[in-house]
């Protein structure tokens, strides 16, 4: 599945030349069962690398972490630190070795509902360039079922402007776009976990409607059939008042 998406990811890069950003994402969608509203704490892993040397910036997971705090979209985020840690006493390098169980036993250790997985390839220089081309995945699985809830990709590519071509100005740089990019992916999260928890919510509220009107009918009917049980004592008991001896 990666290296589908790694060779989706380079071609769109070939391809796109100096367009903007192109996101594409994916969201599980709603069921009886809640889940969105039930993830309140996660954990962010550390990013692959899709290609191997590629430049990128180290404090990735650091922007991701402080863009979901900005946005309150979860509870609590767990520190990078015990995260890393987690993962070198698992003997995990990346996150391409994950199975269910793995992502269980992240989730028991770190006390969280959900782990979110990123990916990145970047092109260009630390410092400012003429050329950047920055991609990035990031995935939502919960940890009691391993399932992918939510997922999004990016794409960017700086833009050449002519102040640029005579060197009178330069392009972003290879962090600069990467914030860019991440912060975009942290609000398409934060606007279909909104938009997935109302859904949740109203769900869950229809649903204690139906239950109460349930509950309310049933305790009319019973009232209803002892209502008419009583006046149909009442009436035998007035017929054998009345009833002439034999």
């Amino acid at each position: 599945m990666r290296t589908f998406w790694a060779g989706l990811i380079a071609l769109m890069l070939v391809t796109a030349g100096c367009t903007g950003m192109q996101v594409q994402t994916f969201s599980k969608p709603v069921t009886p069962e809640p889940v969105y509203t039930g993830i309140k704490r996660v954990a962010v892993l550390p990013f692959d690398s899709l290609v191997e040397g590629a430049v990128g910036p180290k404090n990735a997971e650091l922007m991701l972490v402080s863009g979901l705090l900005a946005a309150g979209v979860f509870e609590s985020v767990e520190e990078p630190r015990y995260v890393a840690g987690l993962m070198k006493k698992l003997k995990l390098r990346n996150t391409e070795t994950l199975d269910r169980e793995l992502v269980r036993k992240i989730g028991e250790e770190l006390q969280v509902d959900a782990v979110l997985c990123g990916g990145l390839m970047l092109n260009g220089q630390e410092d400012k360039s003429k050329s950047v081309e920055f991609s990035m995945f990031l995935d939502v699985i919960t940890v009691d079922t391993g399932d992918l809830i939510w997922s999004s990709r990016a794409f960017l590519h700086s833009n050449t402007t002519v102040a640029e071509v005579f060197g009178l100005t330069e392009s972003p740089s290879v962090n600069e776009l990467s914030d860019e990019g991440i912060q975009k992916l942290v609000a398409e999260l934060s606007d279909a976990f909104d938009d997935n928890r109302d859904m949740e919510l109203k769900q869950i509220f229809d649903q204690q409607q139906e239950e109460t009107k349930m509950a309310n009918d049933e305790k009319e009917a019973a009232a209803k059939q002892q209502d008419e049980e009583s006046k149909e004592g009442n009436t035998e008991e007035i017929l054998l008042k009345v009833a002439p001896p034999k």
